[in-house]
């Protein structure tokens, strides 16, 4: 039987502090209008979705299903992304009303993306920042419905597999077959009455019996200490990872993505990323801070201004070093910057 396709589901953040602050500037704003997902991938118009929204302290406030109305693609504007339109709240939700006239604020079509912001001093994201870039979740047999985008649910305990393995190394070895005589070489052995030869065989599989739990007990004194010891430090990278992610996430909210002083949301994320490289959770906040950076250096490139568009791709290159064409654009403005010939 064909599996059902997974849902698209988005996690989103936004600056925005308790429930009366989000029902007072936030919920009229997507009832009426809708709400403006950032996404390098935007889905097609019609897309049901899954949207979880974050406070500023990372409390899960909103959590609904929704449907893609509009979206602009990357080719068309350096901004891209969809909107949509919340159809329904899950049972753990915060409450609010879903329709525009009881809400008190008129339908009207949904508008086109801010205008960017300024590209001098502090530069701060969209009243959405995306922390999960389009996870999509399993089928609702594959995986529980509460179950977040980018964590895998609880692993399920294996019944009887490991009860069997257990029960196997507590009673050790199989008894012998005293009755059976064993077959080969021993046949040939001087006779033995039945008694002596009975005892010699007890005796034989006691030893060998005795040298395997040895042996195993060995292995597991020497092994337990390294393993203790590798739990301990990944206990400890873990809590470094998200005590950065906290702190990146309170920076991206205030508007300090990157600058000196070794406190802003680039520096965290960096750090993160160098005890977790390959953390989903890091990489995409990277990426993000990236794309936003590159866009600004793309209109400074615009107005001729090749001091700030080189400002811009260096912060770029440095959350996400893999950017060969911001390398090349690097190039040509110290190229043009050196010949004295502007850079186009």
């Amino acid at each position: 039987m064909t599996q059902p396709a997974p849902t698209p589901s988005y996690r989103l953040k936004i600056a925005c502090a308790d429930e009366r602050d989000f029902l007072e500037h936030f919920a009229p704003k997507y009832v009426s209008s809708g709400i403006v997902v950032p996404s390098k991938n935007p889905r097609p118009v019609g897309t049901r979705v899954r949207v979880k929204i974050e406070l500023r302290n990372g409390q899960v406030l909103v959590s609904g299903d929704a449907i893609v109305t509009s979206r602009a693609m990357p080719d068309a504007t350096d901004r891209p992304g969809m909107t949509m339109r919340l159809t329904a709240l899950h049972p753990e939700s915060f409450k609010f009303e879903l329709s525009p006239a009881a809400s008190g604020a008129a339908a009207r079509p949904t508008p086109p993306p801010p205008a960017a912001p300024p590209t001098s001093g502090a530069t701060p994201l969209d009243d959405l920042f995306l922390l999960d870039d389009e996870p999509a979740e399993a089928a609702p047999d594959a995986r529980p419905a509460d179950a977040e985008p980018g964590i895998a649910p609880s692993p399920t305990p294996i019944p009887d597999r490991g009860r069997v393995a257990i029960g196997a190394m507590r009673r050790g070895p199989p008894e012998p077959d005293v009755a059976t005589p064993p077959a080969g070489p021993l046949e040939a052995a001087p006779e033995k009455t039945p008694r002596a030869a009975e005892g010699h065989r007890f005796v034989i599989w006691i030893a060998l019996a005795l040298a395997i739990v040895g042996g195993i007990a060995t292995t597991v004194a020497l092994r337990a200490p390294r393993a203790r010891v590798g739990a301990a430090a990944e206990a400890k990278d873990a809590a470094r990872v998200a005590e950065e992610l906290r702190l990146a996430d309170s920076r991206l909210m205030e508007g300090r993505l990157a600058g000196a002083g070794g406190d802003t949301a680039l520096d965290h994320l960096l750090a993160a990323r160098a005890v977790a490289p390959e953390d989903p959770r890091v990489t995409s906040r990277l990426r993000l801070l990236a794309d936003k950076f590159e866009q600004l250096g793309e209109r400074a490139l615009a107005r001729r201004n090749l001091g700030e568009a080189a400002v811009h791709y260096q912060v770029a290159l440095r959350a996400d070093p893999g950017r060969e064409g911001i390398r090349r654009k690097l190039a040509e403005i110290a190229a043009s910057t050196e010949s004295g010939t502007p850079s186009r």
